[in-house]
């Protein structure tokens, strides 16, 4: 299952309800496996089963899905 899609509009309260609906927990400091975080406009999610994490831009009103891999 695909959460994201490249260049879609998301909105960030949506995407962080679902994240955890999905069991993923917040962590603003330490991005660990099944966590996200949120600083700014920026969010980064790590999957459970990924060696690294994934960043989503936004701007101030709307979000947008980047295929940018952090580790």
């Amino acid at each position: 299952m695909q959460l994201f899609q490249v260049g879609e509009s998301l909105d960030r309260d949506d995407v962080l309800r679902k994240l955890v609906r999905m069991q993923y927990q917040r962590n603003d400091s330490v991005l660990g496996r099944g966590t996200f975080r949120v600083r700014g406009e920026v969010l980064e999610i790590m999957p459970s089963y990924a060696e690294s994490a994934y960043r989503i831009s936004s701007s101030a009103t709307r979000s947008r899905a980047s295929s940018t891999s952090i580790r």
